[in-house]
């Protein structure tokens, strides 16, 4: 069964989340400790998987696996007393962190090419945890059910934290809100020129995360609605690489989780039916912002801390 800490952490997972990183820090460094605890045998329970030189493999977020997923990684290698570490990126969006401890060496790897990823490596086996910014959906659940698990079940499921998507602007941008209904029609292209907003007159230039991406899901279905993307948006693997995009584009307008922000894009304010309200942590924390999410992680059925 579930070890008890863990169990009273997922059930007050939301005032955790809405404390500061140590608490997300705790969490993580649990779910993390699932895989690795050994069984009754002393050996690590794994449902057999493709070789790889990691023992330990996170895989799916971009969001979770560029920043957060990496310092969760060094922070729990350090409490096990793995304080020699090392960071490499092999391939784009694909992070190795070691850490030696004496002549004991643990390795692992954060793949991160966008939330749809985290299903299929943990069904083919490549994967021992799974990240996504969206919950697990049907067709991916019923996939794996006969092969690994239902992910779906009990203690499979883990809230990490609470994220918000953020709509970001070039910081000379005039505009401080939009409406949901006004970023649906910007990313729609019904809306192409900042006038139409009482902006700057200017062609909007739109920026979008690519069709592997959970943060593109929670998009699509928190604002686009029935509505399709402008086949005029330009479309990104990394939070980073479209954050970057926008900074350099008066014109330009794009969405990203909280962790894609920063001081070279300014995030709007946005509203919903009511005052309009900026994706700050605190706003987020407690849900009141309009596009607040959630950030999950997957644990194949079955690995369980004894």
């Amino acid at each position: 069964m579930a070890h008890p800490r863990l169990r009273s952490l997922i059930r007050s997972r939301r005032s955790l989340i809405a404390r500061c990183s140590i608490a997300l820090r705790v969490l993580a460094i649990l779910l993390l400790s699932v895989v690795l605890t050994p069984d009754a045998s002393g050996q690590r329970a794994t449902v057999p998987s493709a070789p790889s030189q990691a023992d330990l493999r996170l895989h799916g977020s971009n969001t979770i696996g560029e920043t957060l997923a990496p310092a969760l990684v060094e922070a729990w290698l350090a409490r096990d007393g793995y304080r020699d570490q090392t960071r490499r990126e092999p391939v784009f969006e694909e992070r190795v962190i070691s850490g030696r401890s004496g002549t004991a060496v643990r390795t692992v790897e954060v793949k991160a090419h966008g939330s749809g990823t985290a299903f299929a490596s943990l069904l083919a086996g490549q994967a021992d945890i799974g990240m996504s910014s969206r919950p697990v959906q049907t067709q991916e659940v019923l996939a794996g059910a006969e092969v690994i698990g239902r992910l779906d079940e009990p203690g499979q499921e883990v809230v990490l934290a609470l994220d918000g998507l953020a709509i970001i602007v070039h910081p000379s941008n005039p505009l401080r809100g939009l409406a949901t209904s006004q970023v649906r029609a910007v990313f729609s292209g019904r809306l192409r020129d900042w006038a139409e907003l009482g902006g700057r007159p200017g062609r909007i230039a739109l920026h979008a995360r690519d069709d592997r991406s959970g943060t593109w899901d929670s998009f699509r279905s928190m604002v686009l609605g029935t509505a399709s993307l402008s086949p005029a948006a330009r479309r990104y693997e990394s939070t980073v690489e479209l954050a970057a995009a926008v900074a350099a584009d008066p014109m330009a307008i794009g969405f990203v989780g909280l962790v894609g922000v920063n001081d070279r894009v300014r995030a709007l304010a946005v509203s919903d039916g009511g005052a309009a309200v900026a994706p700050s942590e605190r706003e987020v924390s407690v849900e009141d912002y309009p596009l607040s999410r959630r950030l999950f992680l997957y644990l194949k059925p079955g690995e369980k801390n004894p």
